[in-house]
């Protein structure tokens, strides 16, 4: 077989190849385990999405009715609903105030209408009652979409306000007391649903019989601004 081999130059030539490509294809997957036997690369894809506030509903104006007679008194009402949409998963809360120390000023007039006075200062009155021949005007406020987003000091037990979680239409009471002082009437934890929080605030203007000073024949308007900012 050896000589066989030895006197032919081709099958030789051939057999060489052979074992150099052997030899080759032995050192190629001996140094390159990698591409033998397959890699893995995990990784991330990252977004950030950044938390917004808008109004879903703006408050609208809000006329009083009926009018009310100046020297035989009343009692007028008026409502403004409105919705704020945020994704922020820890809610907004939002203030209210007034552009004036008395917020309902006579328009073409002298007088003005007194801010409600609460029986206890800072505590809104679950039944509102103005004083002997005065005039006053309140304001309060409801959760439509949920009762825990109202700030605590307009919820009450069914006899008292700043108290328990209960929130009525027509209860608690509250009146502003300087223009610098913002009030915080809705406090909300979560992020609202697709369709917003809406939530109402309910004006009362009452005038008793005779007031001292006397309420002149006019218009009396009170300018109010809501502020509505994420919570951190």
């Amino acid at each position: 077989m050896h000589a066989f081999l030895r006197g032919n130059p081709t099958v030789n030539a051939i057999v060489a190849s052979l074992l150099i490509l052997t030899i080759l294809s032995v050192s190629y997957f001996t140094f390159e385990p990698i591409v033998a036997y397959g890699i893995t690369d995990n990784f991330t894809v990252e977004q950030q999405v950044t938390s917004e506030i808008s109004w879903r509903t703006l408050a609208g104006d809000v006329t009083m009715t009926p009018t009310i007679a100046g020297l035989t008194g009343g009692n007028s009402y008026g409502t403004s609903t409105f919705a704020i949409n945020t994704n922020n998963t820890t809610g907004y809360n939002m203030t209210l105030a007034f552009a004036t120390t008395v917020a309902m000023q006579g328009e073409n007039v002298t007088s003005d209408i007194d801010n409600y006075t609460p029986a206890v200062a800072g505590t809104p009155d679950y039944t509102f009652a103005v004083g002997v021949n005065d005039a006053e005007f309140a304001y309060s406020v409801n959760g439509v979409t949920t009762a825990t987003d109202v700030d605590a000091r307009f919820k009450h037990n069914g006899s008292a306000c700043n108290t328990s979680t209960q929130t009525t239409v027509g209860r608690c009471w509250y009146g502003t007391a300087a223009a610098a002082s913002a009030v915080t009437i809705i406090n909300r934890s979560t992020a609202t649903p697709g369709t917003g929080a809406t939530s109402t605030l309910v004006f009362r203007v009452g005038i008793t019989a005779n007031p001292s000073p006397a309420i002149q024949t006019g218009y009396y308007t009170a300018t109010a601004t809501l502020t509505a900012v994420t919570n951190p």
